[in-house]
This record gives structure tokens, sequence and C-alpha cells, in this order.
């Protein structure tokens, strides 16, 4: 890839939890050839009126979650390099996996056999990228919202219309495969609960979550503790620098 960046969202610093502060800081520090974007909701939806100014009115109806979903992808098409969610926490540089040669470099979550939303690169002006943007507001246009009070039928709706089922709709009639994307940054605290971390693991998401509407409720306190336990296992399996040599 030619767009060296790297880029995350979040309503402002101030409001990342205890992992996301870790978490953005060590993308920074393990990729000092990359320059590093944290823009906040209103920088991050401003690339989506400049792509597709004639969906403003219905963008600014969405959840957030289908949001963050939208923006994400016309980020990449605007300006280029990988995105990254904030929860996503490093654990080697970049340069040991992203191909140099590559305009479009995707993620895989193998034991699902899906591809990630939470992560996706590309270089500036990809089709692949505005496909994806505008499949979102397609498809949440065209498929009324239920209710957040019924979550199950609330979440498979996030899913279809700009999450991960999206994703694979969009990525899988691409010209990129599944058995090309990059593995190793899908991992979570229960797949490392033995304090081994598997040999091709880059990452590890905590899912925070809390673009859902049953996750609005988690205290405080537990969101610390959940998070501090990951933080744990990180240090205990890469020490104080949090990477893996």
């Amino acid at each position: 890839m030619k767009d060296k960046n790297i880029i995350q969202i979040h309503r402002s610093y101030k409001a990342l939890s205890l992992y996301e502060k870790v978490s953005v800081e060590r993308w920074q520090r393990f990729n000092p050839e990359y320059t590093y974007y944290f823009l906040n909701h209103d920088e991050a939806d401003q690339h989506v009126y400049d792509l597709f100014p004639e969906w403003k009115e219905h963008y600014e109806s969405l959840p957030l979650g289908s949001q963050s979903n939208i923006r994400r992808a016309a980020i990449l098409f605007n300006i280029g390099g990988i995105y990254v969610d904030c929860d996503l926490c490093p654990v080697v540089p970049l340069s040991e996996y992203i191909p140099e040669k590559s305009e479009v470099v995707l993620f895989s979550h193998p034991i699902r056999n899906m591809y990630m939303n939470a992560c996706f690169a590309s270089d500036k002006g990809q089709e692949l990228m505005k496909q994806l943007a505008f499949e979102g507001l397609r498809r949440t246009f065209d498929l009324e919202q239920p209710s957040d009070q019924k979550s199950d039928d609330w979440l498979s709706w996030h899913f279809h219309t700009t999450g991960v089922l999206c994703c694979q709709d969009v990525f899988g009639a691409s010209p990129y495969r599944m058995e090309d994307a990059i593995s190793g940054l899908h991992y979570h605290h229960h797949d490392v609960a033995d304090g081994n971390a598997p040999s091709d693991m880059k990452a590890m998401h905590f899912g925070t979550g809390l673009w859902m509407p049953r996750r609005s409720a988690v205290k405080p306190q537990d969101m610390y503790n959940e998070q501090n336990i990951n933080l744990n296992a990180l240090h205990e399996m890469f020490g104080p620098t949090g990477r893996k040599l």
C-alpha cells in the first residue's frame, strides 16, 4: 500500500476507555512510518457528506453503529490507509504483515470464515471502499430499522445493513479472495486464556460493543474491570512494551 495512514475514530480522546487509550497509543508507537489520524465523529462524518451529499439527511438519522461502519469506508476512499477500531490493540507492527504492493488489504476471522469489519485497508480512491459505504446507506434506507427494544431483531438488521454481513457480501463479490485475507487480528482474551499467544496473533480485540443498545447499561466499573483483565493478559504475554517479538 502506498497510502501509509492509520485511521481511528471516536467521540473524543477523553471519551476513550482505558483499553482504547492503550490501543491507540500503541498503533502510533509501533508504526512511526505511518501518518496517524484520530478523527472525532464530526470530522469523520464530513467524509460521508463530501462523498454522498445527497444522503446526508438519511445518514444523520442512523444509529451510531451504522454511521461508524459507513464513515470508515468513506474515509478510506477519500484518503487511503488502514482503518482499525480503537479497541483493537496491536502486538506487532504493520510492516510485518501489510503487503507493500496491495491496493486493498482485507482481514479475516478464520474461525467464522468471515471478513472482519473492525479493520480493513486500501489506497485512496479504491472503488471497493466507496461501494461498501454506499451499500450501507442503501441497505439502511431500504430495510426498516426494528425497535432497539427487540435486541435480536435490531442486531440482525445492523449486521445485515452495515455490519459484518454487509462486508461479507461486498468483499465476497470483489476480486479479493477470503484465502488472501490476513488473519490474526480477530483474537479476544478467551482465545489466549492459557497465556500463550497464537503464532499468527497480530492484535487483541476487546470489543466494547457500546454501539449496541443493550450495552449502553454496562456499569463503568464493570467495563474497567473487563478491560484490565485484557491488559493484564497482554502484559503477561508480551511484557511492558506490549509487543510480540
